[in-house]
């Protein structure tokens, strides 16, 4: 299970950064699915726990760094919003030459609307809907992860939660293969994700996943195909406990969580674009 979980981790520590160019023409966004099938009983949570806290204390970690700049721009917006609300009213008040005020208030409409917002980043998700997953792409450079001890993301992947009840699975499929998609989402203008990387890692029991391969649209549209599946031999009822039981290395606990802490801190360069790492002929081969 751990080495299940660990390649979306490392995808979405790296998305936006690196690219894969398999061959000249033939590129492919950081991004992977896994889906391990295990009963229940087998701490499926405790590992998940264990794999995902990293990223977690990664997200903490710059929520507090990124702090005060965020505190500051909502305080220069908020001003911002006040003077825009001047300056229309002194464009209604003066008859006789409103021209420079609504000039003066185009001019810092558009300042903000071109101005990029500092966020803290949410690049982990447990469950979201498929919107949501689209407004958390956009958020956050078109990178994030769906990983979960439980099968809820195949429910929302299914439309179990819409309206309508029909598969929303655009964003998903797109999100592994990077392609373009135009979000379109309420009281706001369309909003488009140019790349977008989305990595995704489950744990289910089987019969979760009983209605994801039994659908056609899954089946047919190529949800399936994007999994890397996996269903471990049960340890149930023979698994080491008490002091037979070996316990993590801390030395190796604290390898990894380095090491996913190095990548996430990778810089991300959103106008030059990702690193292209190219195969050899030996890696293609």
């Amino acid at each position: 299970l751990p080495a299940m979980l660990l390649p979306p981790i490392v995808a979405v520590s790296i998305a936006q950064k690196a690219e894969i160019e398999i061959r000249e023409g033939w590129r492919e966004v950081s991004a992977l699915w896994t889906l391990t099938m295990m009963d229940s009983g087998e701490r499926k949570s405790a590992a998940f726990k264990r794999m995902i806290e990293p990223l977690r204390e990664w997200e903490q970690a710059e929520a507090r760094r990124l702090a005060p700049q965020i505190a500051e721009q909502k305080e220069r917006r908020e001003f911002e919003d006040r003077r825009l609300a001047q300056l229309r009213s002194k464009g209604i008040q003066d008859e006789a030459d409103p021209t420079d005020w609504r000039r003066q208030a185009m001019e810092l409409r558009k300042a903000r609307d071109t101005e990029t917002l500092i966020e803290a980043p949410t690049l982990y998700t447990s469950d979201a809907t498929s919107e949501a997953l689209a407004g958390a792409l956009i958020k956050n450079h078109e990178r994030a992860i769906v990983a979960s001890p439980e099968g809820d993301a195949l429910d929302v992947m299914l439309g179990r939660y819409s309206d309508k009840g029909a598969p929303n699975m655009g964003v998903w499929l797109k999100g592994h293969s990077g392609d373009a998609e135009r979000v379109i989402r309420r009281n706001r203008e369309p909003e488009y994700l140019k790349r977008p990387a989305l990595s995704v890692a489950l744990a289910v029991q089987p019969e979760a996943v009983r209605d994801l391969f039994a659908s056609p649209q899954a089946r047919g549209r190529g949800l399936l195909a994007r999994f890397l599946f996996s269903a471990p031999v049960s340890r149930v009822g023979r698994r080491k406990t008490g002091g037979q039981a070996p316990t993590l290395p801390s030395h190796l606990a604290a390898m990894y969580a380095a090491s996913i802490d190095r990548l996430l801190s990778l810089p991300l360069d959103a106008e030059r674009g990702p690193v292209i790492v190219q195969f050899s002929q030996e890696a293609a081969q």
